[in-house]
């Protein structure tokens, strides 16, 4: 999904933009160059008065009551703002579980009554800062990093009792980068996340592939000599929020986004990837 495209800006400034990370969430409003607020992704239990994270949880219900109290905090504290009717962009993992953001969605609309939301992938949100259209990112986070990993196998289930397995390496193979597209990622790698901000990260990621470079089995079959990195304009733990503030101030966002109407006729909020032919 182009996110680029018709590239102009708005006059609404009090889109919020919302990144709620593993261990920290990023919390602003769009058109702003920095969040307002980063705090940690946690909330205190009234009943026994411990601190515990917010993406632990047994039941989806347990998971509603969390995001309610946390987004009334970050409403109401830092922002000082009434959420009803605002729109809402949410810089997500890719690998976020489906329950939780459903559970956001269901949140924000039906219990804060926002007026949009738009959940959008922090890779491509980030390479939004630099003004690219292509690139490898890579989003060292608290509990995972996000780059291409070998697949497990999996059993897709089909009409009745039988189901159909789908090897590891046919999955690896399907995933691979194209040959054509290979030299444009190493010449635009982008590394960001709040875990790469560790002394000495930056360059022992560079030494670990440039020593991988120049083994046989990489050296003999690929074209790519050397590789690039992109500085973001920003600290890297708050790279892809900083894409969705820029994204969350353009005229395209209501076209791009799932309205309240929508949400309620529906009940569903749209994969990013099919917001091209859903949102309207």
């Amino acid at each position: 999904m182009p996110l680029y495209e018709g590239i102009s800006y708005s006059s609404d400034k009090n889109v919020v933009i919302l990144d709620i990370g593993a261990a920290y969430t990023k919390c602003g409003l769009a058109g702003e160059s920095c969040p307002r607020c980063i705090i940690p992704s946690q909330l205190k239990d009234d009943k026994t008065g411990q601190i515990r994270p917010l993406w632990e949880f047994k039941k989806e219900d347990e998971l509603f009551e969390n995001l309610k109290d946390f987004l009334f905090q970050l409403y109401f504290r830092h922002l000082l703002m009434n959420a009803k009717d605002r729109r809402v962009v949410v810089c997500e993992s890719l690998l976020c579980p489906a329950v939780f953001r459903e559970t956001l969605a269901r949140v924000l609309f039906k219990h804060f009554e926002v007026g949009s939301v738009m959940f959008t992938p922090g890779h491509l949100t980030s390479l939004l800062t630099l003004g690219v259209y292509s690139g490898l990112v890579m989003d060292v986070g608290y509990t995972e990093t996000l780059l291409p990993a070998p697949p497990p196998d999996v059993w897709y289930p089909l009409d009745g009792d039988s189901s159909l397995h789908v090897s590891g390496k046919v999955r690896e193979h399907a995933c691979e980068c194209p040959i054509d597209t290979r030299v444009k990622l190493s010449q635009n790698i982008v590394i960001t996340g709040g875990t790469s901000q560790l002394p000495g990260f930056l360059h022992r990621v560079q030494l670990e592939l440039q020593k991988l470079l120049r083994e046989p089995r990489y050296s003999n079959i690929l074209a790519v000599k050397k590789f690039k990195y992109h500085v973001p304009p920003c600290k890297a733990n708050y790279t892809a929020w900083l894409g969705g503030a820029m994204f969350g101030s353009l005229e395209t966002l209501p076209s791009k986004s799932v309205s309240r109407d929508q949400y309620i006729e529906t009940g569903k909020i749209s994969d990013w990837c099919s917001l091209d032919t859903q949102a309207s």
